[in-house]
């Protein structure tokens, strides 16, 4: 190797040629973030065609024994796969939702500085302003309306991941609400996938 070949080798070893292969943390987490939101895509389309050849073919008592693990309410456990169906959400990704509303707790209520969320999904009382405070506690309607209002929010903007964002409204908050509903997914996705 001669002198002049060897100080190129040992600029790109040592210098700023080393500048070429350097890319920046944030960028790295971002391409790592985009492979779990990919990885987590996936997932949904791949248990939601699971569950629905299930039911398909008949094995609803296999279907709701996955989900009792989560949730012991058979009625409730029903209504969400219904109503996931009909709106076309992934269904563990609304399991994941009203955990991380209400607990499936259906009386759960949350005060605000000017409104209330009431119900498994945590409606709000100025967003829902013609329905009275006592109507937003009926399960079938809480379901309805929440779903409704999570597909509408998927619509407008295109991702599972920003509608539950602005499900929950916006800011901080909203980004650690998303956080937990993604991490409550991936516990669902965990016990589906164990079955």
């Amino acid at each position: 190797m001669k002198t002049w070949q060897f100080g190129i080798l040992l600029f790109f070893i040592l210098g700023l040629g080393g500048m070429l292969y350097y890319h920046p943390p944030q960028k790295i987490i971002q391409q790592e973030n985009t492979v779990i939101m990919a990885k987590v895509y996936y997932t949904r389309e791949e248990v939601n065609s699971s569950i629905e050849r299930k039911l398909k073919m008949g094995q609803f008592d296999q279907v709701f024994d996955i989900y009792t693990n989560i949730c012991k309410d058979q009625e409730l456990i029903s209504l969400l796969i219904l109503k996931a169906q009909e709106k076309k959400i992934p269904i563990n990704l609304l399991f994941a939702l009203v955990a991380q509303e209400s607990g499936f707790h259906p009386n759960a209520t949350n005060k605000n500085e000017k409104s209330e969320d009431i119900g498994l999904m945590q409606l709000n009382t100025s967003r829902f302003k013609k329905y009275s405070r006592g109507r937003l506690f009926d399960i079938t309607l809480n379901v309805e309306l929440g779903t409704q209002h999570l597909r509408e929010l998927y619509d407008k903007y295109g991702s599972w991941e920003e509608a539950l964002l602005r499900y929950n409204g916006w800011g901080d908050k909203a980004v650690l609400h998303l956080a937990r509903c993604l991490t409550k997914e991936r516990e669902i996705d965990k016990i589906y996938n164990s079955y």
